[in-house]
């Protein structure tokens, strides 16, 4: 069994039931067929997107801990053993602009400490040197 971190857009995706999740991905949430994280820290993004009118998803954070609950997706903490592996982890420059999205740089953190797949859209993930993603395509 595979076992993968979910980007914070692609809880929303599952959660809202939108058609750019790939059809795959929704089906092995569905039916079980991995072993699937999500951050705290992407729940605390949700949280930041929501109260900044960035997404309209009509979920509150009790429902959304019910549904992960549900679908067996479970909440992986901060440790300090991911903080040792951010604070090492690589800076990349995107279009001379260093990457250095709190939440993005976390969740690979623990994607790379936990031997986690990380599964994402974010085009400017593919410039970090040690990382394990499947990028899907929207």
């Amino acid at each position: 069994m595979e076992r993968f971190l979910l980007d914070t857009h692609i809880l929303i995706w599952f959660l809202d039931e939108d058609t750019k999740l790939n059809r795959y991905i929704r089906e092995g949430i569905s039916y079980f067929q991995n072993d699937y994280f999500i951050s705290i820290g992407a729940l605390h993004e949700i949280i930041t997107l929501q109260a900044a009118d960035k997404i309209d998803l009509q979920l509150d954070m009790m429902q959304i801990a019910q549904i992960l609950k549900n679908h067996n997706i479970k909440i992986l903490p901060i440790e300090l053993i991911h903080l040792k592996t951010l604070e090492h982890l690589s800076i990349p420059v995107i279009n001379g602009k260093k990457h250095l999205d709190p939440s993005d740089r976390i969740m690979i953190a623990q994607a790379i400490t936990e031997k986690l797949t990380f599964i994402s859209s974010d085009k400017k993930f593919p410039y970090y040197k040690d990382r394990n993603f499947i990028l899907l395509e929207n």
